[in-house]
């Protein structure tokens, strides 16, 4: 699980993105991952969760995912969950295929 970062959630929960999640996330949101950085929204947080938690559990939805969230910040901050999906999505150009530089 090499590229998974465990969250401390309403249970452990491991996020990840594939390639394809990272493509489902730019679809969604209507932006590249390299215009992400700035000017997130909770909307954007919440779909990002959605795509990287889904793969682990099958009956996953946006609402869902929203009530995780919650728990998330109230146990661990917004802070706590900022840095761990950008981990994650940092995880998923790791080794020899890198992002662009800007």
């Amino acid at each position: 699980m090499g590229r998974t970062v465990l969250l401390n959630a309403d249970k452990a929960r491991n996020l990840k993105f594939s390639t394809n999640q990272l493509i489902e996330l730019e679809d969604a949101l209507g932006r590249s991952m390299m215009e992400m950085g700035d000017g997130l929204r909770f909307a954007d947080l919440r779909t990002m969760l959605f795509v990287g938690l889904k793969w682990e559990d099958s009956e996953l939805t946006p609402e869902k995912t929203g009530d995780i969230m919650d728990t998330i910040m109230e146990k661990e901050g917004v802070e706590y969950l900022s840095k761990q999906v950008g981990t994650a999505v940092k995880k998923a150009f790791s080794g020899k295929a890198q992002p662009p530089s800007a």
